[in-house]
């Protein structure tokens, strides 16, 4: 019941964006114009609301996984680094969903489409430029994940600084 809870608001979503898919042309009580913009509409909330399904199952598996282990234990070395490693890996997984469907969603837009395919096609070029420009950033970042996930500091450890 609790796991339903959370999938409430994905739910009205859905059957919101389903209803202004579908159940307006046969309403016939707006112009053309308005229908295609609320179809439109439609199929950008279904895109949010399956992201949304999907970072709730998501951390649905991660709560249920990490409760099988008790942070409050004397002993907790192991338990907090796995906390720490699912904590960082749900976070990376959820932006690159929030990515991904944000540009599923501009993708539905001719004029968005339009330029998002012209960028594709010079992806190369400008991901070669991007990368020498950005190599530092995208170092620091990386580095950063990677001590997350080898956990040289965990969750609740103590660091004494002079005493």
């Amino acid at each position: 019941m609790k796991a339903l809870k959370r999938f409430i608001i994905p739910i009205i979503i859905f059957i919101f964006s389903l209803f202004l898919q579908y159940g307006l042309h046969p309403l016939d009580i707006f112009k053309e114009a308005w229908v295609f913009r609320f179809v439109k509409l439609g199929e950008v909330l279904l895109i949010a609301g399956f992201a949304w399904a999907l970072i709730v199952l998501i951390n649905m598996g991660k709560n249920r996984f990490l409760q099988n282990f008790d942070i409050g234990e004397a002993d907790n070395l192991k338990t907090r680094k796995l906390y720490t490693q699912y904590n960082i890996i749900e976070k990376i997984v959820v932006f690159i969903i929030i990515l991904v469907s944000t540009g599923f969603a501009l993708m539905l837009f001719d004029g968005v489409r339009n330029i998002g395919l012209s960028l594709f096609a010079s992806a190369g070029i400008a991901g070669l430029i991007l990368g020498f420009a950005a190599q530092k950033a995208l170092g620091t970042i990386l580095a950063g994940i990677q001590i997350a996930i080898t956990q040289p500091i965990r969750i609740d450890d103590v660091v004494i600084v002079e005493n």
